[in-house]
């Protein structure tokens, strides 16, 4: 046999092995493939899992997602602890409320959120009317308004945070309970002067009612609300393996969509119909898309959440959130596909949570 025949022998049965390898992978992964449910608040901040779908990352990462959306995050919960969901997309101030009472969940990751910030509020505005009067971070201008908002919700204690950094008592002005999805529209009638609210309905009031004012977007120092990615104790140890690929698409998500806002808005409308994607746009400007834990996660809600909701009388007693947070899953995501989180700003060392 001379040497070129040899070479091309060579080259062959390469080829044959590499593709024999890829055969035996692709057998593999499918014979790994796990189903995961999730229950959602549906919302703008779940702009990632429906991403995630949409684009194939939970199926490139050998997951079959299908993910249920409710109206609220305690309706999400009801799900988990029921066995009818694995994981969990909500707020904070839910999930909370939950460990509070006994209901065995566990944080694996946030929805939203920044991980080097020490408070967290960005997912929330108030918005004003044009005849209102407020300008622009005024925010004691609002002394004597009425003020839409949905009573128990993140936003309701939001506004209070708000109220409170501005010198304002909750007696200074009249809040009125107005359900998130008819917000735009009581700021546009006139029904109220001023609504705190989320994504997307703070953009939506802001892009469709006529002469609105933004007039606070975050900016309530003594607040941490941040989107929680929650599972059941059970699921955790009996699901690691494919909990840790999902938070692998769920960031490789993430930084899709911090490249590509717009048509990660034009995904979001196929899942939240009746949003403009030019509002979901701007929505997403909003909505810090950081999956990681840190301290500030844990100090957070020690020092900000839990004394907030206590109170407002919806945790009776101080508590170590500690308990209910595991940072493994996110840690080995992050080792696993450090790709996924290499154009957000490092953790300081001393700020890094422990598995």
């Amino acid at each position: 046999m001379d040497a070129n025949m040899s070479r091309r022998s060579a080259v062959r049965t390469i080829v044959g092995l590499i593709a024999a390898h890829a055969l035996g992978f692709s057998s593999l992964a499918t014979a790994q493939v796990a189903t995961l449910r999730v229950a959602a608040s549906s919302g703008a901040e779940d702009t990632p899992l429906f991403v995630a779908i949409d684009k194939g990352f939970f199926a490139s990462h050998g997951l079959d997602v299908k993910a249920d959306l409710f109206a609220n995050g305690v309706e999400a919960i009801n799900a988990l602890a029921g066995g009818n969901a694995d994981i969990g997309v909500f707020g904070t101030y839910p999930f909370l409320a939950a460990v509070s009472k006994g209901i065995p969940l566990v944080l694996i990751g946030h929805n939203w959120g920044d991980a080097l910030a020490s408070n967290q509020s960005e997912y929330f505005s108030l918005v004003a009317s044009k005849t209102s009067g407020v300008k622009p971070n005024d925010v004691p201008s609002l002394k004597g308004k009425k003020v839409g908002v949905a009573f128990g919700s993140g936003a309701h204690a939001y506004a209070k945070a708000l109220f409170k950094q501005a010198g304002l008592a909750e007696s200074d002005v009249k809040m009125i309970n107005v359900q998130a999805a008819n917000q735009p529209t009581a700021l546009a009638n006139g029904d109220v002067d001023v609504i705190a609210a989320w994504e997307p309905f703070a953009s939506k009031a802001a892009s469709t009612v006529p002469g609105a004012v933004r007039v606070m977007h975050g900016g309530a120092q003594q607040f941490y609300e941040a989107g929680c990615l929650v599972v059941t104790s059970a699921v955790r140890d009996q699901k690691s393996e494919p909990l840790t690929r999902f938070l692998v698409a769920y960031a490789e998500a993430g930084q899709w969509i911090r490249a590509h806002r717009a048509e990660a808005a034009q995904v979001a409308a196929k899942w939240l119909p009746g949003n403009d994607v030019q509002v979901l746009t701007e929505s997403l400007r909003y909505i810090p898309q950081d999956l990681r834990l840190s301290k500030n996660t844990i100090d957070g809600y020690r020092t900000l959440s839990i004394p907030l909701m206590i109170s407002d009388g919806r945790v009776k007693e101080p508590f170590d959130p500690s308990k209910f947070i595991d940072a493994r899953f996110y840690l080995a995501a992050e080792k696993q596909a450090p790709q996924y989180f290499s154009d957000l700003k490092p953790i300081p060392e001393g700020r890094r949570i422990a598995p």
